[in-house]
């Protein structure tokens, strides 16, 4: 018979033999076997028992067993005997309860089998729950979609990336995604997974989108403040002096402003040369924020067909990396050079002819920068596989000499040895007697461990302080583009609920 099972034993049968005489059970598809005396008295009693302790041990319960297809007798055995625990091999509707005893002469040595039976579910236990992923399922979309509240149908259309774009920038710069389009009228037309708001629910129990009619969008404006959420509102802006007292109420703290293409509402009447379509991210609540927020807070979109075809926000954000807008404003000028502490130039010089071959195809490079989104981002792609970038604003006809920094011998062997691999791989030249100008910038190395949390590890990582100095260093006076992009980890996906 097939008695075993992976299931975790359960001690059902516990107390002194029982003296009732012994029955034929039938088990499905497994011939005749016999219950143990006085098993189907004691289920009831003996499982809610077992409820309250599963760990006693099997007593012996007597009466007969199979062994070889024959039946033999199992005489009593004393309960600190040796004995194998219960085996429950569960089907639909019952489970088999199948016990071991310890060998005996009448088995000839073999493990008989001490009980068989069918014992219905409903006197068992409930099985141990497995440790297995469990998909959360809330209840949010179940309500939802049960008492959603019906709204207009939405005839305007807007091109999905500038809402994808819309999303990615509400992530990258204020930790916030759009949850839910609010004023779309089915899925089909949602640019989020869910629509639409419950009869019953605030408007600050989820960050909404709100586009739509203006006379909607405006009852809608009216309703956030008064529950006191927030979202992303799409509106047409005809200037300070001509906006509404409901179009006011987005503009007095905005954290977000976002221009549209004066186009990209299909279905609206043209706009007149001074107003504008812009996407608002407001605030009218007391939500938290991102810690550190950066200072872009006014950023112009344009249409990119890449994201066009991704009609439906997705789990992560979709954000093509961008040049900040206000990256200019925090250039450093030829001025933030002057109370630099300069040094005379050297007296002699090593001559150098080798120049770094290219790493980049500038062919390849082309094309991709052609059709990148952001000018600024394949401007530094062109320039980085052509002539090179020159982003250091300083006067580079001084010369900045950094005392030498002291290091360990250790260290300053590895140094060394990693300095001469990057020599053999072509990617530097030395070492050299003398500097190889006479006006340039020296910026100290050290290493750091490769592998600080393995101590049989010896090598490291070598680097470059190429911020020594403070504001006048290297890198102060460089310039920084300030990208923005949108770097994703497990903890910032959001929990998809179905």
């Amino acid at each position: 018979m097939a008695m075993v099972s992976s299931a975790p034993p359960r001690q059902l049968l516990t107390g002194a033999a029982i003296a009732s005489p012994p029955r034929q059970v039938v088990v499905a598809n497994q011939g005749v076997a016999v219950e143990p005396p006085g098993v189907s008295e004691q289920l009831p009693r003996l499982a809610a028992r077992d409820t309250v302790s599963r760990k006693r041990k099997v007593a012996d319960c007597g009466g007969v067993g199979v062994h070889n297809g024959a039946v033999v007798p199992v005489p009593a055995v004393p309960h600190a005997a040796s004995r194998r625990p219960l085996v429950v091999v569960r089907k639909s509707g019952a489970s088999m309860v199948v016990g071991t005893s310890a060998p005996t002469p009448a088995s000839g040595g073999a493990l008989p089998v001490h009980m068989v039976g069918m014992v219905p579910d409903v006197y068992l236990p409930p099985p141990r729950p497995q440790r297995r992923a469990v998909v959360h399922r809330g209840l949010g979309p179940v309500l939802l979609a049960k008492f959603r509240v019906a709204c207009a149908i939405r005839v305007l259309r807007i091109c999905p990336s500038l809402i994808s774009q819309i999303d990615g920038l509400c992530f990258s710069l204020s930790r916030m995604r759009l949850e839910r389009d609010v004023l779309a009228h089915n899925l089909d037309v949602s640019f989020c997974p869910h629509f639409g708001h419950a009869s019953f629910e605030s408007a600050s129990s989820y960050d909404g989108l709100y586009f739509g009619a203006p006379d909607v969008v405006a009852q809608e404006i009216v309703r956030v403040s008064e529950q006191h959420g927030r979202g992303v509102f799409i509106v047409v802006d005809e200037g300070p002096a001509c906006r509404s007292e409901v179009i006011q109420l987005l503009f007095k703290k905005p954290r977000l402003t976002f221009t549209l293409p004066s186009d990209s509402i299909v279905g609206a009447p043209p706009i007149s040369p001074t107003s504008r379509i812009v996407a608002v991210l407001v605030d009218f609540g007391m939500f938290r924020w991102k810690a550190k927020r950066r200072r872009e807070n006014k950023l112009s979109l344009d249409v990119q067909p890449r994201l066009a075809k991704v009609r439906r926000i997705g789990t992560q954000p979709e954000l093509t990396t961008r040049v900040s807008p206000i990256a200019h404003e925090r250039y450093p000028k030829p001025c933030d050079d002057e109370k630099t502490s300069f040094g005379e130039p050297a007296a002699q010089v090593s001559t150098v002819d080798y120049h770094r071959p290219p790493q980049w195809d500038p062919v390849v490079m082309g094309k991709w920068a052609k059709d990148f989104p952001c000018p600024g981002v394949s401007g530094f792609a062109l320039d980085a596989t052509s002539c090179g970038i020159d982003s250091f604003v300083g006067d580079i006809s001084k010369a900045v000499w950094q005392p030498v920094a002291r290091r360990e011998p250790e260290v300053a062997a590895k140094i060394s040895s990693t300095l001469a691999k990057e020599i053999s791989l072509g990617r530097c030249v030395g070492p050299l007697p003398h500097p190889p100008f006479k006006c340039c910038r020296t910026c100290p190395n050290f290493g750091r461990p490769k592998k600080k949390h393995d101590p049989t590890n010896n090598e490291i990582r070598m680097c470059c302080h190429f911020s020594k100095g403070g504001k006048q260093s290297v890198n102060a006076l460089c310039i920084n583009p300030h990208l923005i992009s949108v770097h994703c980890s497990a903890a910032s996906i959001p929990l998809v609920k179905m």
